[in-house]
């Protein structure tokens, strides 16, 4: 093999390889988290839970968020930022960020997972669209 054709597949190897290197963030993904997200399922430490059952997040695109976690039943407005595939939730009131890995995320399906006191959760979300918010 020449030095020319070697060159030659090398360029084509990388671009070929190129989309699969990228592919651990979705492509649109700041796009796909922005709107209102509903549980529809929850599980702590791997067994399901009904203790969160009206958790829901607000993701706005000026970097606000809405939700009713850490505390079920109270509403707080924090700050967030989007790394890759991590959320990350500050706020004044509480004494550390929150964290949340996105597993998977589509137009209509969000699954975080997240350690708080020690528990692992895993929380799949139900985008709502305008629509359903008013019903």
């Amino acid at each position: 093999m020449n030095l020319r054709s070697f060159f030659q597949s090398a360029l084509l190897l990388s671009i070929v390889l190129l989309p699969v290197a990228c592919g651990n963030e979705p492509e649109g993904q700041q796009e796909l988290l922005l709107g209102r997200w509903e549980l529809r399922q929850a599980t702590r430490n791997g067994s399901p839970t009904e203790s969160l059952s009206e958790l829901y997040f607000v993701f706005n695109a000026d970097g606000s968020m809405n939700t009713n976690l850490p505390v079920p039943g109270m509403s707080e407005e924090t700050k967030y930022k989007l790394d890759g595939r991590n959320i990350y939730q500050y706020s004044d009131g509480l004494p550390d960020e929150l964290s949340y890995f996105i597993d998977e995320i589509s137009d209509s399906t969000l699954v975080l997972s997240t350690e708080i006191r020690n528990f692992r959760f895993n929380f799949v979300l139900e985008k709502q669209t305008a629509t359903e918010r008013l019903q």
